[in-house]
């Protein structure tokens, strides 16, 4: 049995019907009753069900996890950067306080594995003075959204040490993928592509030069599960960078890319201030993810040609 937090979003939704495909039982749980992914789920006839709750509230974890029992929890629930920048003490309490209450609930119910989507955005402006990023360097993020995810790394390491909770752990770089509803720093990634295939103009809101570490949503969701399946002997890192595609792209190439795909796209340039606070320490840095390579043979599917043309056959 597995419990997903996170399940209606990009990564949750096709990480659940992964699960569900390969046979697993899944329970997803999130504020909403579950009705926007009632009929995707539901074809696999007995496998799915939905609990209602919020992360915030221990009894409401508590009650999930003594109901469901789940051997894996996948906890890709977050608030995302440019809301916790709005408001501060709902991410602490949604990142930091739900982190806590699911690892607690996790260890007084034998919970095998903890597998937790956190973020590069936990790296701050120190980066831009190192030139290499990998998953020994400085935490030190300069949003509230990437100091709720350095906590919960951290929270998920000292559950594996005093409690020896299986606890893994995946730094996203942005997520390319169709359906994203909600604002973050690097979702101009998928709305360019997105509104390109729609026929709608989008001006993107970074710079052209600006480079942001991608995966494609297909690659992101797989990660989880080969995180997961990899022998516990193998996991030493335990929290892990993944890249993405190679070299990093910039704002200006993804254009130019969807240009080759989609000629007539009206994509422009409109950046904003927050988004370019977050990228542009970032924006000549090399990305190391030689741990999840080696540890648990992580590798990529799709390039950006390879996305760009997934996703146009998925939306048409």
């Amino acid at each position: 049995m597995n419990l997903v937090t996170g399940g209606f979003g990009l990564v949750g939704s096709h990480l659940v019907k992964l699960l569900l495909k390969a046979g697993e039982n899944v329970t997803t749980f999130s504020r909403s009753k579950g009705e926007s992914r009632e009929k995707e789920f539901n074809i696999f006839k007995g496998k799915w069900k939905h609990i209602s709750g919020s992360l915030t509230s221990h009894a409401d974890i508590l009650n999930v996890i003594e109901t469901v029992k789940p051997k894996t929890i996948y906890h890709l629930a977050s608030m995302l950067a440019i809301p916790s920048e709005g408001n501060p003490r709902e991410s602490v309490e949604t990142n930091m306080i739900g982190m806590f209450n699911l690892l607690e609930a996790a260890r007084l119910n034998n919970v095998e594995k903890f597998i937790f989507a956190s973020s590069i955005a936990t790296f701050g402006e120190e980066v831009a003075q190192i030139g290499i990023v990998d998953d020994k360097t400085i935490q030190r993020p300069i949003g509230i959204y990437g100091v709720t995810k350095v906590s919960a790394e951290l929270l998920g390491r000292y559950f594996k040490r005093k409690y020896n909770l299986d606890f893994r752990c995946i730094r996203l770089p942005a997520v390319m993928g169709p359906g994203v509803k909600e604002k973050n720093v690097s979702v101009y990634n998928s709305w360019a592509v997105e509104r390109a295939i729609e026929k709608v103009p989008y001006d993107i809101f970074v710079a052209p030069e600006i480079k942001c570490p991608i995966v494609y949503f297909k690659d992101a969701v797989r990660s989880f599960i080969e995180l997961k399946n990899a022998p516990l002997e193998n996991i030493k890192t335990v929290c892990y960078n993944i890249v993405g595609m190679h070299p990093v792209p910039s704002a200006g190439l993804l254009r130019e890319k969807i240009l080759q795909y989609i000629p007539d796209a009206q994509i422009g340039f409109k950046p904003e201030e927050y988004p370019m606070a977050h990228h542009s320490p970032r924006n000549n840095i090399k990305w190391d993810d030689s741990a999840a390579q080696k540890e648990w043979n992580w590798s990529i599917q799709y390039d950006m040609d390879g996305a760009i043309e997934d996703f146009i056959k998925i939306k048409n």
